[in-house]
């Protein structure tokens, strides 16, 4: 059929309902008085009215017909995942080893089904339609991720229109139990658990260090303290205390100059300044008060001075050897 119009032809077939392919014998035509058209060939005649040949509007539904895993029929029932026909089903639950699987489709159009005409796509893994023909109503996915996908169908008769929006099918893939959020939660859980463990070990190994280096300060015939790069004490023994009859609370800070003699102070604070400016061994000599008596008595004071990773003191740390003179 020519559309002078638009300049286009129209074919057809023995899809549409003729007789046969063969309608092109001369003589084998006529045009009666009312407009009618006959044509003959070696399977039959047609007779038809040009103004009559219209294209169907019938927009046929599409139904799923079967449904497969691992290329075997599911049935319905226990441990299936079809709780009824997949006719009826408008959503799939899969597990994780279940990603293989087949949708067989259909458009109950039965005028000339082989004409049918399909197209589908899975929402979540196809970005367009892939169309088909009537001897390609199979579609099958394997080994989909976990996730959750839409199968859409739709269907049209041989020049119809798409029954839009056709047909839906909710397939969600479920995860196997090592990827579910619940797992991982429970693993990052453990891991936290572990390393608060080795976190509380280390502590406690490093407290039992601490009590016996505390100890070991504690019981040196000397005083002993830290110190940090501004002068403050952070730490003395006990040795310190009973000696200068300061204590602990007293002696942190700058109380700790209440001990030394007046006239050794400046020049003590001159050498701890020069120590902390080039980073070499602190040592000097200097009197400290006994509380016992108010008598002061000379001591050698060595420091070491400890830097960190950008070569900057942190602190000090002080041992002092008791000398008299």
């Amino acid at each position: 059929m020519f559309d002078p119009s638009k300049k286009t032809f129209k074919n057809y077939s023995a899809a549409d309902g003729l007789p046969g392919a063969d309608l092109t014998g001369w003589g084998a035509c006529f045009k009666s008085p009312s407009g009618e058209m006959f044509f003959g060939g070696f399977d039959g005649g047609v007779a038809f009215y040009p103004d009559k040949v219209v294209d169907s509007s019938y927009v046929p539904p599409v139904v799923l017909t079967d449904f497969r895993l691992f290329d075997r029929p599911a049935t319905v029932g226990t441990g299936s995942p079809l709780s009824k026909s997949i006719g009826y089903t408008s959503a799939l639950s899969l597990s994780h080893d279940q990603n293989i699987f087949s949708l067989e489709f259909s458009a109950l159009s039965y005028f000339n089904s082989p004409t049918n005409r399909y197209r589908y796509k899975l929402d979540g893994l196809d970005h367009q339609w892939h169309e088909v023909g009537s001897d390609q109503r199979l579609v099958t996915y394997t080994t989909l991720p976990a996730g959750r996908y839409t199968f859409r169908v739709q269907g049209a008769t041989s020049r119809g229109a798409w029954n839009e929006p056709g047909l839906e099918l909710a397939v969600k893939i479920l995860p196997s139990w090592w990827n579910t959020w619940w797992f991982r939660a429970l693993c990052a859980a453990a891991f936290l658990g572990v390393l608060w463990v080795l976190y509380q070990v280390r502590i406690q190994q490093m407290r039992r260090q601490e009590r016996k280096l505390r100890d070991v300060i504690e019981t040196i015939p000397t005083f002993a303290w830290s110190a940090l790069p501004d002068g403050s004490v952070d730490f003395v023994n006990r040795h310190w205390q009973e000696h200068t009859g300061l204590s602990t609370e007293r002696t942190i800070g700058s109380g700790w100059r209440e001990a030394v003699h007046p006239e050794d102070l400046e020049r003590h604070a001159e050498k701890w300044r020069a120590s902390l400016a080039t980073g070499e061994l602190f040592e000097n000599e200097v009197r400290y008060r006994r509380a016992a008596n108010g008598q002061y008595r000379w001591f050698l004071t060595r420091a070491v001075p400890l830097r960190d990773e950008r070569q900057m003191v942190r602190y000090l740390n002080r041992y002092r050897r008791w000398q008299a003179r």
